[in-house]
This record gives structure tokens, sequence and C-alpha cells, in this order.
């Protein structure tokens, strides 16, 4: 989604604030970083109460 729509960053919200199902609720964060693969570096705001500057 992030190549179609020229994103440079990924901006996950609501991870690991309920449970959808039976699957542990960091389970969509570990998800989408193993999916971004070499580029989880664009994968912004990954952990409760981080915080995140937009480079420049």
């Amino acid at each position: 989604m992030r190549r179609e729509m020229g994103a440079e960053y990924i901006l996950p919200m609501h991870h690991s604030t309920f449970r959808l199902s039976r699957e542990p609720v960091d389970e969509p964060r570990r998800r989408i970083i193993a999916a971004a693969g070499e580029e989880g570096w664009r994968v912004a705001l990954t952990e409760i109460g981080e915080t995140w500057t937009l480079p420049e």
C-alpha cells in the first residue's frame, strides 16, 4: 500500500490497543514490521507512548 500511494512512511493506528481475536495483542504490530522487511524503518510509532518526528 505504501508504494502504491507513494508514501514514505507507514503510521499504524490503534495497534496493541484492544484484542480483536485470539491472536496475541501485539501480533498486528509484529506482522506489519515483518512485512516491511528491510524497509522496517518506514514504520513509525511501533511502541505505545512512543513519539516520532517526521524527518526533514
